[in-house]
């Protein structure tokens, strides 16, 4: 029998089989996932390598494709689904057909430097980022600002935006933090241990070490599953448009 979405079914005396395409393909990208930032770029998926800057177009049923160009380093989209580009000395923001340029910090004397960026955060309000070379910095009001500019909390270890929510983060000593207009609201990880990722939405899921919770009532409330380990240390969730992970 063939279903409407084109599996074969075979019944044998052994049981029932199911035969259908993978729906998971590999990119063919070299090396491991790790090294890779991805972002869409209208109905295209680019893929950044932080080893070796080489920016990649990727599409189903084909190899993937270098992009000419400079040093890419990471990539991400922001909140208005534009793509963020980190170069070795610049930043761009590519909305539609224009793209802004944003230079990184020079060396203290003046003097233009390469960075190695770690990634991107964008709140609507700032641009976050962060290198070996600068550590911690958000583009403000047309210039570069340290850490110590911005109210947050100490030893972050995990991040996410919620828009116009505000920002979350998870920090080493054990805390969940919420920042709301530089209002820092602290919640205890308990639990959940050391967290892997932050997932804003209604509610706030976090998962970690110990499994995954939500936020309600002022508190993380630890979902009980029937494999006990599902929920542990996850990097990546997506939501269905029915509101399932």
């Amino acid at each position: 029998l063939e279903d409407r979405e084109g599996d074969i079914w075979v019944a044998t005396e052994n049981g029932l089989d199911r035969f259908r395409r993978d729906r998971f393909l590999m990119a063919g990208l070299p090396g491991n996932g790790a090294r890779y930032s991805l972002a869409v770029d209208g109905d295209r998926v680019l893929a950044a390598d932080i080893q070796t800057g080489t920016l990649w177009r990727l599409a189903p049923d084909m190899a993937p494709v270098a992009v000419p160009g400079p040093w890419i380093g990471v990539i991400r989209n922001d909140l208005d689904g534009g793509v963020l580009l980190g170069g070795k000395r610049s930043v761009w923001r590519r909305r539609g057909a224009g793209t802004v340029e944003i230079p990184l910090p020079p060396d203290p004397d003046g003097k233009p430097r390469d960075h190695h960026l770690l990634g991107f955060l964008d709140d609507g309000k700032v641009l976050w980022t962060a290198s070996p070379e600068t550590a911690l910095i958000g583009w403000h009001d047309g210039q570069w600002l340290p850490r110590a500019a911005f109210n947050l909390p100490p030893k972050i270890y995990q991040s996410a935006t919620a828009g116009p929510a505000g920002n979350w983060f998870a920090t080493g000593d054990g805390k969940l933090v919420h920042d709301l207009d530089d209002k820092l609201t602290s919640y205890d990880l308990g639990p959940i241990g050391m967290a892997s990722h932050l997932f804003p939405g209604d509610p706030l899921f976090v998962s970690g070490a110990g499994g995954g919770a939500v936020l309600r009532e002022g508190a993380l409330r630890l979902l009980r599953t029937r494999d006990p380990g599902v929920l542990r240390n996850l990097s990546g969730m997506v939501v269905t448009p029915d509101g399932d992970p």
